[in-house]
């Protein structure tokens, strides 16, 4: 992996060598180029599609069902999407005058893993700015779990091995600046749940030939739901990576629920009428509109007092209200 210590004869040390417990330990190895090491850090985005439906039509009645499902594997360890789309669409003459209609949706979307490649994240966000053409990603992602007897998490980049002291482990073989991408991921699950209702039920009456009178009542409801936990291994297995580029790395727990809905009440009366060469049209209506929207939220500051207690009243600093 990364160039660390020459040991005089040949090859060197790499700062992988310097934990214990793999097959790697306390042995040389020479600077390879990996030209192509960043790119091997993302998998292979995999997308499923599934969709069933059934329908039935008469003179006097339609009906559709379906549902569909969405299943994406993401780019970046630890992450993906699962969506649902449920739908209803019905219309059903009750007389030969009057008509009523429905169309339903409910859509559920679920997204986890933190999807962000801005500067100083953990994972991409290093690639073109701090990180090393030497490393072998391969490697990177089978020490993802390895761990010092006193539980620090194995990282690609730590300080000089003179910085080591029996009292304080930690700031030699903490990552310094960096963690593992992998072990970041593992270490820092985010889920973000969105669920949507909407659709209308409409009558449609004809009072004549050339007259008809509509009214349909419209709804949209969004729910989401997020969560974020970010473990306090990583303020413990970490040097100079918690602070003002990642606050998340003291440990960390993040939630927020958002409501919002809204409904439509509309009315019209529509005149459609053709008079010998022309054609007259017209309509007047009204549409009454009411809107709701709440959200609730929190975040934990400085760190976890109780270690992977994620909890708002576990945080270290209470924010001011």
């Amino acid at each position: 992996m990364l160039a660390g210590v020459q040991n005089g004869r040949s090859g060197v040390y790499s700062l992988v060598a310097w934990y214990g417990g793999h097959e790697r330990s306390f042995t040389t190895a020479r600077l390879t180029p990996q030209p192509n090491n960043a790119r091997e850090f993302f998998a292979t985005g995999i997308q499923t599609n599934n969709n069933v439906n059934f329908s039935k039509a008469t003179d006097n009645y339609s009906f559709r069902a379906s549902y569909s499902n969405l299943d994406v594997r993401g780019l970046l360890p630890n992450t993906g999407m699962n969506k649902n789309n449920f739908n209803v669409n019905t219309s059903l003459n009750l007389t030969e005058k009057l008509t009523v209609s429905t169309n339903v949706n409910y859509i559920t979307n679920n997204l986890k893993g933190e999807i962000d490649d801005s500067y100083a994240n953990a994972t991409s966000g290093s690639f073109n700015q701090w990180f090393h053409r030497d490393l072998d990603m391969s490697i990177v992602k089978e020490l993802r779990g390895l761990k010092t007897p006193t539980g620090i998490w194995a990282s690609w980049n730590h300080q000089n091995p003179n910085t080591y002291d029996v009292n304080n482990q930690k700031n030699f073989y903490g990552a310094y600046y960096w963690y593992n991408p992998y072990t970041y991921s593992d270490l820092s699950p985010i889920i973000t749940r969105n669920d949507r209702l909407f659709g209308n039920i409409g009558l449609s009456y004809k009072l004549s030939p050339s007259i008809t009178i509509n009214g349909t009542y419209r709804k949209q409801q969004n729910t989401t739901f997020t969560e974020q936990k970010y473990s306090s291994q990583l303020f413990e297995s970490g040097v100079k990576t918690a602070g003002g580029n990642c606050p998340q790395c003291f440990g960390q727990y993040v939630t927020q629920n958002t409501f919002s809905n809204r409904d439509n009440f509309q009315g019209s009366l529509v005149y459609s009428k053709k008079i010998k060469n022309f054609q007259v049209d017209g309509d007047v209506g009204f549409d009454v509109f009411h809107q709701v929207t709440k959200s609730n939220g929190g975040f934990t500051n400085n760190g976890l007092n109780v270690p992977d207690l994620f909890t708002l009243t576990n945080s270290k600093l209470m924010q001011p209200l």
